[in-house]
């Protein structure tokens, strides 16, 4: 049989319908295909016992409201009844143990769908044996010293009521499990404050427990485990004082633990870590003249058109866990992690990542949502591990916190991780010994950025924003170097609020030697913009186009009573023919008097507006030929400038407002600027503060 006539339906020279359920991929109905196969077609033939397989009996009455479409290449079904509108997609396999294959199909486990099925749960426990018995960079976690209090699983009844109970283990050594979970938008009745404390260290009721917390506590038991940890039990949550000394321990708490138990697929408390899926389908197809063949048919869509695979699927609709903030240290730190998905669980270790359907290419996979494994962090080097730390901003950024002020305590493990190895000094979500580097962020989009109302970092650092859409560096070439002479760094520091020497700091400083200059900002009127950014530098060339109305033109056009011009005309920047690109922190420091914009009114319209920013020079990125560009510009030579403004309050202080990027064809026009335009209006070298 020639499956190839499967992936193109059309080299079987009959008219298929044309058209798309979900894509471009050619369609056909099921009654066509049926015929076809009555006149002889052995492909359609066995199409047809595919589609007839994957769907039920009284579904294919009307064979010609059944719509189809056919994947060869990923080799996946999708259907569609016109009569009720339902999809339906299956991703079909080569089940492990069938003795005939067909020629590229993927292999795959069959899934039961339940994953508190016995089999489940007794192939999660033989990963975790395995890995405990023969993974030594894993280590065994069975006599480790214990955290302030732990939830003993052993099931207690005290009259008539069920449940577990609160113990403290501090100063002793055992073995524990954690849990990871989202607290979502569910209210947690199970909570330890000053007021249950003691009632909860002699019964916590099981029904006051949530699902979450009663299905991990459900899989230590199975898996002999007398002690978990639930962060919402284990720390008195009304007590400001044990938060910060015990979210300071965190890296230890789940380094230390045997296992921890991730409710991936759980969006609240009460969704549960055991999921209930469509189990998978065997197929027992025989098309004429060949044996019978085995076939595995999985569902791979989410029920209301949505595929598993999708790439552009949501985070938090088929992995919520993988959306929260916290999770990312608790996956690196985790000596193992057991992840309970929907479908099915899986498994990783610092040297072994595995799942029940024994494929990760397939659904209910998907390729987007992984971060970097733990077998991937565990066999980086140092050098490796600070060099990837602005890709860990870039990750974590992008991840949601139910607390704000929860932005640095919430990759604390993963700051004492790597400074317990380098010694390095850490300043706010930055590095001292790489500050050039970790300076250069920028957030991805300015318009859905802010500051948050209280204090949480100081400006100069990642963690002073809140970026929906997530932070990114300037790109770390090895061809990095300096055109110019950069600030001299004198001294840093920060004033830590709890006990924590990696978590929340209430001030931060950078003492810089160096020399700044003084550029214009404009801040384009509604009139002139047209399509183009809100705010740029003001040069004399890079920025002018059709599609912004000229500065000059703007002011003429309107006679006002303030004027930023002079007799000299205005302080461009020249470029020299490069380019220059103002990426804001926020799009709302306009309203901030300490920028000083200059307004011009006319008839009671404001117009274009000035103000006054200060360039800090960074450092310059060379691209040697053939490197792809992935600078905010493109070009071959980048220089980097952190954009400042003055704090009136204080002497030689600043704040930055934002990234500059400078742009110039080559590497020999990005040194000429630098030689003769860069120093002409620097002011004197002075000693400044950043704030």
């Amino acid at each position: 049989m020639d499956f190839q006539k499967l992936v193109n339906p059309d080299e079987q020279k009959r008219k298929h319908t044309q058209g798309s359920i979900r894509s471009h991929r050619p369609t056909f109905k099921l009654g066509e295909v049926i015929a076809s196969a009555k006149a002889g077609c052995e492909s359609c033939h066995f199409l047809g016992l595919l589609v007839k397989g994957t769907r039920e009996e009284k579904a294919l009455s009307n064979s010609d409201k059944i719509v189809c479409a056919w994947d060869g290449w990923t080799w996946r079904l999708e259907c569609f009844d016109e009569t009720n509108t339902q999809y339906t997609a299956f991703q079909l396999f080569y089940p492990a143990g069938a003795t005939i294959r067909i020629q590229g199909m993927p292999q795959s486990r069959p899934l039961c769908g339940i994953t508190s099925s016995p089999s489940t749960l007794d192939q999660a426990y033989s990963w975790m044996d395995h890995c405990d018995r023969s993974h030594t960079a894993c280590g065994t976690g069975r006599n480790v010293p214990l955290p302030l209090r732990l939830i003993d699983v052993t099931s207690l009844q005290v009259g008539s009521v069920e449940g577990v109970k609160l113990v403290p283990t501090a100063g002793k050594f055992g073995a524990y499990a954690c849990l990871s979970h989202c607290w979502g938008q569910a209210k947690i009745q199970a909570k330890t404050t000053s007021d249950t404390i003691q009632q909860f260290q002699i019964l916590i009721s099981w029904n006051l427990l949530p699902k979450n917390f009663q299905d991990a506590i459900v899989m230590a038991r199975r898996f002999g485990l007398k002690y978990i940890w639930i962060d919402s039990l284990c720390i008195i949550q009304d007590s400001k004082s044990e938060w910060q000394k015990e979210s300071a321990k965190m890296a230890e708490i789940y380094r230390n633990s045997f296992v921890t138990i991730a409710a991936v697929a759980s969006s609240d408390s009460l969704s549960g870590c055991f999921q209930v899926s469509t189990p998978d389908k065997c197929l027992m197809i025989k098309p004429k003249k060949d044996r019978q063949i085995y076939i595995g048919a999985r569902r791979c869509d989410l029920g209301d058109g949505s595929l598993y695979d999708d790439r552009k699927l949501p985070t938090e609709k088929l992995t919520p866990l993988f959306s929260r903030a916290w999770v990312y240290q608790e996956r690196r730190l985790s000596r193992r992690i057991l992840y309970c998905n929907r479908g099915e669980m899986s498994f990783e270790c610092s040297e072994q990542v595995c799942c029940e359907c024994q494929n990760t290419g397939l659904p209910p996979h998907n390729p987007s949502q992984g971060l970097q494994t733990k077998p991937e962090y565990a066999k980086e080097t140092i050098h490796a591990l600070f060099r990837r730390w602005p890709r860990t901003i870039t990750d974590y950024s992008r991840l949601r916190l139910s607390y704000p002020s929860d932005k640095l305590p919430a990759l604390s493990g993963c700051a004492q991780d790597l400074m317990s190895i380098t010694g390095d000094k850490y300043l706010a979500g930055l590095w001292e010994d790489s500050l050039q580097a970790n300076l250069l962020w920028y957030v991805n989009r300015s318009e859905s950025s802010f500051r948050p109302r209280l204090y949480r970092a100081p400006s100069w650092s990642w963690a002073s924003v809140d970026a929906l859409d997530g932070i990114s560096f300037a790109p770390q070439l090895d061809g990095s170097s300096i055109l110019h002479k950069a600030f001299k760094h004198e001294s840093a520091g920060c004033s830590l609020v709890g006990e924590d020497t990696t978590g929340a700091v209430s001030y931060g400083y950078i003492r810089l030697r160096t020399q700044l200059r003084t550029v214009l900002v404009r801040s384009i009127c509604f009139y002139c913009r047209r399509r183009s950014q809100r705010y740029h530098i003001l040069t004399t060339s890079g920025n002018a186009n059709a599609t912004v109305q000229s500065l000059e033109s703007c002011f003429q056009a309107n006679s006002t009573s303030v004027s930023p011009n002079s007799s000299s005309g205005f302080q461009r920047l020249d470029l020299r023919g490069g380019s220059c690109v103002l990426y804001l922190d926020t799009s709302t420091f306009i309203t901030d008097n300490d920028l000083n914009f200059v307004p011009n009114q006319h008839r009671g319209f404001r117009t274009c507006m000035l103000t006054s920013i200060y360039l800090l020079y960074v450092k310059t990125v060379k691209a040697q030929k053939g490197i792809l560009q992935k600078g905010l510009i493109p070009a071959t030579c980048n220089s980097y400038f952190l954009a400042l403004r003055r704090l009136r309050s204080k002497q030689n202080c600043y704040a930055r407002i934002g990234l500059v990027e400078i742009g110039h064809p080559s590497i020999s026009n990005g040194t000429e600027w630098f030689d003769t335009v860069w120093p002409q209006e620097l002011m004197p070298e002075s000693t400044i503060i950043l704030e």
